[in-house]
């Protein structure tokens, strides 16, 4: 595999584990860049695979989301591991769960 195919799989791999989150937690792509103050037409290019976030963002993202920041480059479908997206949603579901109890 080359250097650049490497690239593009991260990317790739990246992409589809913060389409994953966003659509477990139910947030839109400006609602996502609007809470984490990062431009939208960023948060665009890390959605559609084009680059992926520096260690700060991704650091926050990792908090917004509840997961470690290097949990967005597990090859689920790779890795055939569907336990560990089962586990994702769950927290997310969970995390949910408290937030409308929370509520006033």
């Amino acid at each position: 595999m080359t250097a650049t195919s490497k690239k593009a799989k991260i990317r790739r791999i990246f992409s589809q584990n913060l389409c994953f989150l966003m659509e477990q937690k139910g947030i839109t792509r400006r609602g996502l860049s609007r809470d984490l103050d990062i431009k939208y037409t960023t948060l665009c290019d890390w959605v559609n695979g084009r680059t992926i976030p520096r260690e700060d963002q991704l650091d926050r993202l990792g908090r917004f989301f509840g997961i470690e920041a290097g949990e967005f480059f597990i090859d689920f479908e790779q890795n055939d591991s569907v336990s560990e997206h089962k586990r994702l949603s769950r927290y997310l579901t969970d995390t949910r769960r408290l937030d409308m109890n929370l509520q006033p």
